[in-house]
């Protein structure tokens, strides 16, 4: 079951009841498409609670330095784990293809087309998470193929 939800407005949200065990790997096609307003800001990853303010995602912003970066999210805050900005530009058109992979030691690792960006650990989560969210705080993305492998 998924559910469209609007969190204020300028986010809008997207998100599924899923078991997804702690160790996990993501795997999704992006194309970014524009924004007339100019901000772009694309979230997703697991979710612990009902709320969905408490996990892990994975950000894309743009702008003068475009990043990727990988944030724990806690009720009310969020904290950046790690950040790539080095000649990233997913704005160029193409699709491409972001893969997340979370393993039981909490190791993670972030491909972007088959390029290692981010390889780092954090062990806050260590439950199962009860679903998977997208959040967009602008921009016009494209999603396809998105996988979402965990243990059973």
């Amino acid at each position: 079951r998924s559910d469209l939800q609007t969190t204020s407005s300028s986010a809008a949200e997207i998100y599924t009841r899923l078991s997804i065990s702690n160790a996990f790997a993501v795997k999704l096609q992006l194309k970014f498409r524009g924004n007339p307003d100019g901000d772009n800001r694309l979230e997703f990853g697991p979710y612990l609670n009902d709320e969905r303010n408490l996990g892990y995602r994975l950000a894309y912003e743009s702008g003068n330095a475009p990043s990727v970066s990988l944030l724990r999210i806690a009720t009310g805050r969020s904290a950046i784990i790690e950040t790539y900005d080095r000649g990233l530009d997913l704005e160029d058109g193409n699709p491409h293809i972001i893969e997340w992979r979370r393993a039981d030691d909490g190791e993670m690792i972030v491909l972007l087309d088959d390029k290692e960006i981010i390889r780092t650990v954090d062990r806050a989560h260590s439950d199962s998470f009860k679903g998977f969210n997208i959040v967009n705080k602008g921009g016009v993305y494209e999603l396809k193929e998105i996988s979402i492998f965990g243990r059973r």
